[in-house]
């Protein structure tokens, strides 16, 4: 019957080995997107019954139950840091790949018996496919795309003073305006809220007086073909 015991805490903890190992190998790996929480939880269960099968067994040996207590959490210390340590040097072997390789039907399993105990994270998860599409789209997308059609540009005139360009940045509610000169296509710089923003409120007297390209920033001018990012 000992022996049976022994045996039992043994593949016990063999179990609490290979979980971990898995474990590792699946948070190690930047492509493998499946859950790590259930296998967490199914080493702490197992754990947990390797230190009451440890328990049970030195109490029938005939030892007190101080020294049954202090035997088993050190027992469970050793075999929960030697699990870590073994799992964590081991996760990027070709072994463990093959080990966790093999083991896919009860990772599967394990993650499907603990997802009702898990925490949702659906919105977080959306959010982060959401980011990641975007990025990926923006790869593909030109200035084409982006720009602005010409009959809906707002603009300031090189002769707007910088309160007229205040009100201007107000009524189309943008940070930035193209500054033109004679029409649409002579663009003569790009004025920022910011800087007109900072002028009024150090000088409003002299604001006045200055006019939108004297602060306008240089216009950048790139083909409508080339890809936003």
């Amino acid at each position: 019957m000992l022996i049976l015991g022994f045996a039992l805490a043994f593949i016990l903890a063999l179990l609490a080995l290979l979980l971990g190992l898995a474990e590792a190998v699946i948070k190690l790996n930047d492509e493998d997107e499946r859950p790590t929480e259930g296998i967490s939880f199914a080493k702490l269960v197992i754990t947990s019954m390797f230190a009451v099968a440890t328990s049970l067994l030195l109490v029938n040996v005939g030892l007190h139950i101080w020294l049954v207590v202090l035997i088993a959490v050190l027992l469970v210390v050793f075999v929960t840091f030697s699990t870590q340590l073994l799992a964590k040097g081991a996760g990027k072997t070709l072994f463990a790949s093959r080990v966790v390789g093999s083991l896919k039907p009860v990772i599967r399993s394990i993650n499907l018996l603990f997802t009702p105990l898990s925490l949702p994270t659906e919105a977080a998860e959306e959010f982060e496919q959401e980011l990641i599409e975007s990025v990926e789209e923006l790869g593909e997308t030109v200035a084409r795309e982006i720009m602005v059609p010409r009959i809906d540009m707002a603009t300031i005139s090189v002769e707007d003073n910088l309160k007229d360009s205040m009100s201007a940045f107000f009524r189309y509610g943008y940070s930035r305006l193209p500054v033109i000169g004679k029409n649409l296509d002579d663009v003569k710089g790009v004025l920022y809220i910011k800087d007109v923003a900072r002028l009024i409120h150090e000088n409003p007297e002299r604001a006045l007086s200055i006019r939108a390209i004297d602060i306008a920033r240089e216009a950048s001018f790139i083909p409508e073909s080339l890809p936003v990012d």
